[in-house]
């Protein structure tokens, strides 16, 4: 029998390249030039398929976010226990993938400054935070309480992959941490 090997798109190599650069180099730092390079294909490629690096990017963000999201849904509702699904969940792709923490740690800094970048981590945000809420709510908590800690949850989530990728340490290093978020 013939295997036959998958071949990626230009779209796919250039959007693969594209958060590969984003990790080694951040946003700022970023150019088509680099993205072009590391795809193996021209610039004039990537501004027929993008036009400019924020549309690129853009897409890059928007497909990285709707895959977690749509990770996330499906593991949490496959659990007994959605609140510790979350955050293993979490734990897991700060572990496993730190580049990917990387890329959203950036992209989180990135949203002060640029309203597109925060559009679209806020609808992620939000409906993550809603998920989280909802988990409260089947708990039987009350609206108000299940949404403050739903929002709570979502800050320390984020505060703990920031630190994860400051301090260049797993999040099991620092054991207690999903003990004391399922506590409250």
């Amino acid at each position: 029998m013939r295997f036959i090997r998958y071949k990626k798109t230009t779209r796919e190599k250039i959007k693969e390249a594209t958060f590969d650069m984003l990790a080694e180099k951040g946003y700022k730092d970023l150019t088509m030039r680099d993205i072009a390079k590391r795809a193996g294909a021209a610039v004039g490629q990537l501004t027929y398929y993008y036009r400019t690096k924020e549309t690129l990017v853009h897409t890059v963000l928007e497909e990285i976010l709707t895959g977690l999201a749509a990770e996330l849904k499906a593991k949490v509702s496959k659990s007994s226990n959605k609140i510790k699904s979350l955050l293993e969940y979490y734990n897991d792709c700060c572990e496993q993938e730190p580049e990917l923490a990387k890329v959203l740690l950036n992209f989180m800094t990135e949203s002060l400054w640029n309203n597109d970048i925060k559009e679209i981590l806020t609808h992620y945000t939000v409906d993550v935070t809603k998920l989280i809420e909802n988990i409260y709510l089947e708990q039987g908590l009350e609206q108000g309480e299940a949404i403050i800690k739903a929002n709570f949850m979502m800050s320390s989530i984020s505060g703990i992959m920031a630190h994860q990728i400051l301090k260049g340490e797993p999040l099991s290093k620092h054991g207690e941490y999903q003990k004391i978020l399922l506590s409250i």
